[in-house]
């Protein structure tokens, strides 16, 4: 008797519950829908997809031995007969083996023939490239600190500006020619005792007209100067000061008939045969220079060569760039402290992996980048990327070692991600993104962490 009893509360409860998952399977099915699409529908929910996970059933063993009808543009879409997909009302196809393949790897978006050629997909060679990158900026010519040179009164005591040969700020000199002459007492009392020590032609006197000697060469005397006044009845009066480089007067301090003391500053002088122009670049822009790099000067329609000679190690903050030093020769004079000229940068990047600009996708935290598998199928890839937005160059016909920019596509370089020789997507990406995130592609190549959240690691939603 409890055999029985326990047999027929069994059945009543299988019953129950058979009858209550096909009234809510009947009240959640959408009006007028198939049966075939009502079972494709449902053994894609949630907890359906789980339950047939324990019992070892996909959907591919339960429709086994039929044939199958997709929409290559929704491929959610399966129908047992041919027919129009209700979304798109394109034509169903057959699923062949090879689409059943490829439709088993879930990050794959298939597409057919005339969908590829109406979007206007087309491909490009993962290959390795020689690359440059062009960086422009503007900078103020200045003058080149170690050719700066100060005049200085060396005479002890109290001097007075007798004359003044270079007279006025900007005046050009040349080595060797006079400057400055100025008039000191002390001066005209050491001749008179270097005078006096010797003619005495003591040999014990020796050492101190040396020293005399050393005094009035240390105020710019020289020794054939000194030979000259000391064999003649007339000694010089002034000091006469010469210039040590061939430049310009950048600064004048002193008037003629000024009194000025051991150690004034009196004339600011700089060769403005090699000048420094002050440059800034971004900041994402430092890996791709160094110092020593060659540049090209752009001033009053001329280009000028010159080189990168120092890169400042502390980022402005305002403005998060970087001040560039570049030395440039300026034998010609057309480069003038205070100018503005335009610099150009070329840096090269040799042996680089590298895919054209339009086959990356920036989707915030990742890049990604589609992938031809053939026969219509499209798989996206994450990449990282190195050096973005290099040009391809060749070497101009009998430039002397110039280049030209071959086109205007852009690259970027690829550090991992891809092989060299695969096929990538250079145009048409976002309509295969829209699809991939349609399909869940994209979805399903993010981290496990968002795996168990509804958050779109793309999106941050």
């Amino acid at each position: 008797m409890n055999k029985k009893k326990n047999t027929r509360l069994i059945s009543t409860a299988v019953i129950t519950a058979i009858l209550g998952a096909s009234i809510f399977v009947y009240s959640h099915t959408p009006n007028k829908l198939r049966f075939y699409d009502a079972l494709h529908l449902w053994m894609h929910k949630p907890a359906v997809a789980r339950v047939m996970s324990w019992i070892g059933l996909s959907e591919k063993t339960v429709l086994a031995g039929k044939k199958v009808y997709w929409c290559p543009m929704h491929p959610q879409v399966n129908r047992d007969k041919p027919g129009p997909c209700p979304i798109c009302n394109m034509q169903l196809v057959e699923m062949t083996g090879a689409e059943a393949g490829n439709k088993g790897d879930d990050n794959s978006i298939l597409f057919t023939p005339r969908q590829l050629q109406q979007a206007g997909v087309r491909y490009a060679t993962v290959k390795r490239m020689t690359l440059t990158r062009e960086i422009e900026t503007t900078g103020i010519v200045d003058a080149d600190e170690r050719l700066l040179k100060t005049i200085s009164a060396w005479a002890p005591g109290k001097s007075r500006i007798e004359r003044l040969f270079a007279n006025f700020t900007g005046a050009t000199v040349r080595k060797g020619q006079p400057l400055i002459s100025i008039y000191n007492p002390d001066f005209i009392n050491t001749q008179e005792e270097y005078r006096l020590l010797f003619k005495s032609g003591a040999k014990r006197l020796s050492p101190l007209l040396k020293s005399v000697e050393a005094r009035l060469m240390r105020w710019g005397i020289s020794k054939a100067a000194i030979k000259k006044f000391r064999n003649n009845e007339n000694i010089m009066e002034n000091i006469t000061i010469y210039s040590p480089i061939s430049g310009t007067v950048i600064e004048r301090m002193v008037s003629q008939g000024q009194y000025v003391t051991e150690g004034t500053p009196l004339m600011k002088l700089a060769d403005l045969s090699r000048v420094w122009i002050y440059g800034e670049i971004y900041e994402n822009e430092l890996p791709l220079i160094k110092a020593g790099m060659p540049i090209d000067v752009s001033v009053q329609g001329k280009t000028i060569k010159g080189k990168i000679n120092f890169i400042d190690p502390v980022v402005q903050i305002d403005s998060r760039t970087v001040r560039v030093r570049f030395e440039v020769s300026n034998k010609n004079g057309l480069l003038k402290p205070g100018m503005f000229a335009s610099a150009r940068i070329r840096a090269d990047a040799k042996d680089v992996l590298a895919i054209p600009e339009s086959a990356a996708i920036f989707t915030g935290r990742r890049v990604i980048v589609f992938v031809s598998e053939g026969d219509g199928a499209i798989f996206p890839v994450e990449v990282t990327l190195g050096r973005k937005w290099l040009y391809a160059t060749e070497r101009a016909k009998g430039g002397k070692g110039d280049f030209l920019l071959k086109s205007e596509e852009r690259y970027h370089e690829i550090l991992s991600g891809l092989d060299e020789d695969e096929e990538v997507v250079t145009s048409a990406n976002f309509l295969i993104a829209a699809e991939a995130q349609f399909q869940g592609a994209l979805k399903k190549m993010a981290p496990e962490k968002f795996s168990d959240s509804k958050q779109d690691p793309d999106t941050g939603r």
